[in-house]
């Protein structure tokens, strides 16, 4: 089908409120994708965006909106959310942009002046993290600045999931957490739609020489979990392997000053930002994937997309509370460890097994060519353009 039958056929006008369209973190790369994925399929594609760098995107309207750095103010630091929240309803408000056919609100700060400017536009809520507590408590904010980020971004968050015409989620972990922090919420129909990757074309892979090739890939934060993956692997000093970080974040001088008081200056790289790690997922044997809290994990699926498996926490509702077990299988597609002592003990046994690590490779790009497609993920989104042209009250959503 032709993009001109595609847009006929749905909703025309989409509009994406986004973060940053960066490499910054896995949502921004997502909101940058489905923006360029649906702009290729033929809907007209316009975004309400955080001022970034990006590659540009020709056949999409992008508004890039410089939020003021209000946590430099004096006295109202504190409640620089307040301030970013207020700033992005006036910018709203004051936007030239025209009316869309959809919303696909994925940015919470851009929601409430969304709804306000446009109240008959029907609108999807995509809320990225587990929930906004995960997001907010494992942001590094402190003290003052963290509580009323937190009030500012819960409010928005139950407002959403009540007010939207539908929520969309990646994972069904990720349904069950909402459903778990607003027991008293009544909720918009909750869809899962498995995300869209792009997937290259890869040679052949072969087992490596040398030191087993460790990758590590995005924000140096917090909930990352980078330290803890830095802890274990100090416990491997006998065994042969070597860690390129690539990324950049708030903790990357603690994480720096953690690897030079463990000995582990002349093992591990940081190698800075990229906007393309392709070329790094294809030299490495193994991404660590060691976050305490994610609603998904946009690396782990692109490296194993390339074929790199990765050895992740496993959920348990209280140290880690991630989703990996939903995209991964232990032993076939990737690894997962239940504690920090057990991801040092896989680690170690890894370094000797890399006929193991290649075949979970081969595996796991196998997965995601099956299941993480665009156009299967496009398609799920066009029932729900479809679903959303209903008069309400409109039939039952099937998730």
């Amino acid at each position: 089908m032709n993009r001109q039958q595609h847009a006929s056929r749905h909703a025309t006008h989409i509009r994406i409120l986004a973060g940053r369209l960066d490499r910054g973190a896995g949502s921004h790369v997502y909101h940058y994708q489905l923006a360029r994925q649906l702009a290729m399929r033929g809907y007209e594609v316009s975004v309400m965006a955080f001022h970034s760098e990006h590659a540009p995107l020709p056949e999409v309207a992008i508004q890039s909106v410089r939020i003021p750095n209000f946590s430099n103010l004096p006295v109202v630091w504190r409640y620089a959310s307040v301030l970013r929240h207020w700033y992005c309803g006036r910018e709203m408000r004051t936007s030239q942009a025209g009316v869309p056919d959809v919303v696909i609100g994925g940015e919470h700060l851009w929601l409430k002046g969304s709804r306000r400017r446009f109240p008959d536009v029907p609108w999807i809520y995509l809320p990225h993290s587990l929930t906004v507590r995960d997001e907010i408590e494992n942001s590094g904010l402190e003290g003052a600045q963290r509580d009323a980020t937190l009030r500012v971004y819960q409010r928005i968050q139950s407002w959403a999931l009540s007010t939207a015409d539908c929520i969309l989620r990646f994972t069904k972990a990720g349904c069950r957490s909402l459903k778990s922090e607003y027991p008293n919420v009544a909720f918009s129909p909750l869809v899962v739609n498995d995300i869209g990757i792009d997937v290259p074309e890869v040679g052949i892979r072969t087992e490596s020489n040398g030191p087993l090739r460790l990758l590590i890939v995005g924000q140096l934060i917090f909930r990352k979990g980078i330290d803890l993956a830095l802890d274990c692997l100090a416990q491997l000093k006998e065994t042969p392997w070597v860690l390129t970080i690539v990324g950049d974040g708030g903790e990357r001088e603690a994480l720096e000053r953690q690897v030079s008081r463990l000995g582990l200056d002349d093992r591990v790289l940081f190698a800075g930002p990229t906007d393309c790690p392709d070329e790094w997922y294809l030299q490495s044997d193994l991404l660590l994937f060691p976050s305490r809290s994610e609603s998904l994990g946009l690396v782990a699926l692109e490296a194993m997309g390339h074929g790199t498996p990765c050895l992740a926490f496993k959920p348990n509702g209280t140290e880690f509370r991630t989703v990996s077990d939903e995209f991964m299988t232990h032993g076939q597609t990737g690894l997962l460890a239940n504690s920090t002592e057990e991801f040092t003990d896989i680690l170690r046994s890894v370094v000797f097994e890399r006929r193991k690590l290649l075949e979970f490779g081969r595996v796991a790009r196998q997965e995601v060519l099956r299941r993480y497609s665009w156009e299967a993920h496009l398609s799920r989104y066009e029932q729900i353009f479809e679903w959303l042209k209903l008069p309400p009250p409109r039939r039952t959503l099937t998730s």
